[in-house]
């Protein structure tokens, strides 16, 4: 997960980085398409350009120091390439800006702990999109007089309601959620916890979610001598996405997949998916998901589902 909160990017309402870093066929591009639309595209494209930890710093792109943001140098490019294809005509090149925008946007959400509906969303809920993305940022300079703090650490309502809850709360309680709910399937306790952390000072929200907490210590004896045990020991970081920590510990899983111990290769993961950004509940179908995909013996598969049915997952 990819979560970088340190410092507040402010951005003006009218704010367009694509007219910085694409230039003037993006504007040429605008002007021909609907307002409404291209301010859609503009949202989704800064919110991608703010999202981005990985390439180079942004302040020169600016008049002023409120752009600390980062750029993904292979955006600007690939918008460009649609633009510039004259054998493309408006109406197609929009609807690709609009696919290659909403794209973006929903990988920024995954690296960020946001489960989508893969069957449902497309560019057509690129608004709703924009909207959660634009959410957790506004979190993390907002004063928080309603009760949002407290709302996110609500253990009894599950993960994705309270971060619905706390958008109605944010955002006026006859703001519509019905197509929130359609494509928003699942948020991550980690991810709730740094919208949290956003609204509180620093000193007064460090660490990980309790959640997560609970649940290492719950299984620690299960887990012992597991990569992700040792690296919780050594402190290494907690709350990081299933893919992150799969691809750390690459080479420790394909060793002890080689020894055709499916018991201690569904441990080596279980740990994995313990320390992660996974909310507890689904912890036990995404490992078995998973094994199912890579094991194919009966016999092991039974004793591979009795270690998993001695996880404690129920602390949340």
């Amino acid at each position: 997960m990819i979560i970088e909160t340190d410092e507040v990017v402010l951005m003006g309402e009218n704010e367009d980085l694509a007219a910085s870093l694409v230039g003037g066929i993006w504007l040429s591009f605008r002007e021909s398409i609907p307002e409404p639309q291209a301010r859609i595209l503009i949202e989704g494209f800064n919110l991608i350009i703010l999202s981005d930890p990985s390439q180079g710093d942004m302040d020169e792109l600016a008049d002023d120091d409120r752009l600390a943001g980062r750029v993904d140098s292979l955006l600007p490019g690939m918008l460009t390439q649609i633009l510039v294809d004259d054998a493309t005509t408006t109406p197609m090149k929009k609807m690709a800006v609009f696919e290659l925008i909403t794209n973006n946007i929903i990988e920024t959400l995954t690296r960020m702990g946001f489960t989508l509906d893969d069957d449902i969303v497309n560019h057509e809920y690129l608004p709703e999109l924009n909207k959660i993305l634009s959410f957790f940022y506004d979190m993390q300079q907002y004063e928080d007089v309603v009760g949002i703090a407290h709302l996110l650490e609500s253990q009894d309502i599950p993960q994705v309601n309270r971060f619905l809850l706390a958008m109605s709360k944010y955002l006026g309680d006859k703001f519509p959620l019905d197509n929130y709910e359609l494509i928003l399937l699942d948020v991550s306790e980690v991810t709730l916890k740094a919208i949290r952390d956003g609204l509180e000072l620093p000193d007064d929200s460090e660490g990980i979610p309790e959640a997560v907490i609970q649940r290492i210590r719950a299984n620690a004896e299960l887990i012992e001598g597991t990569k992700g045990y040792e690296h919780v020991i050594m402190n290494g970081g907690v709350g990081g996405s299933v893919d992150s920590y799969m691809e750390f510990f690459k080479s420790d899983l394909a060793e002890v997949f080689q020894r055709n111990d499916p018991v201690a290769y569904a441990k080596e993961l279980a740990a994995i998916y313990l320390i992660s950004d996974l909310n507890t509940p689904v912890i036990k179908k995404a490992v078995l998901e998973f094994i199912y995909t890579v094991v194919t013996d009966h016999a092991a598969l039974y004793s591979v589902e009795a270690f998993m049915n001695r996880l404690v997952l129920d602390n949340d």
